[in-house]
């Protein structure tokens, strides 16, 4: 969510309204994006029907119900993240409203390379948001993230000689 706030900032979009349940991520978007943040969990903003493009990078039945009802009419549904295929998807209201729906899976080279670009021409900012640890770290940097443990929005594992 955070990479895609940047990339939608350095695109000159500056209305953006990022999602994010752990309050230590949070924070460091709302830093490193400038974008308004909120916490699904703790306070859902009324902006039914509301936003021209929405992007749902979890991929959760609880994200994609959220996604569909901020969606307004004519708008286009980005779903990315791939976390369960559980509900959420409002089929009448994607009929009715004629929301486009747009499904992304893998990257080709193209977007490899944009994403070089992106880091080279330093349109994802400093970087300071990714955080490196060990690769001897990397078990304790997945229960990080899994508990909310950490500010980062990537860890990035490098080998031991390299940190």
């Amino acid at each position: 969510g955070m990479l895609v706030a940047l990339l939608l900032r350095g695109y000159g979009c500056f209305d953006i309204l990022l999602a994010e349940t752990n309050d230590l991520r949070g924070k460091s978007a709302a830093e490193h994006t400038g974008c308004r943040i909120f916490n699904p969990i703790k306070d859902t903003p009324d902006q039914n029907d509301s936003f021209d493009l929405v992007i749902d990078c979890v991929g959760g039945g609880k994200t994609r119900e959220l996604a569909m009802s901020a969606v307004k009419t004519g708008g286009t549904l980005v779903h990315i993240g791939l976390m369960d295929s559980q509900d959420g998807l409002d089929i009448r209201k994607l009929t009715l409203f004629e929301v486009t729906l747009i499904g992304v899976y893998c990257y080709t080279a193209a977007d490899v390379r944009a994403a070089v670009k992106a880091i080279d021409t330093g349109l994802l900012g400093d970087l300071s948001w990714v955080e490196t640890r060990p690769l001897s770290q990397g078990a304790q940097a997945f229960s990080d993230l899994d508990k909310g443990l950490t500010a980062s929005a990537k860890i990035v594992l490098v080998p031991d000689s390299q940190t």
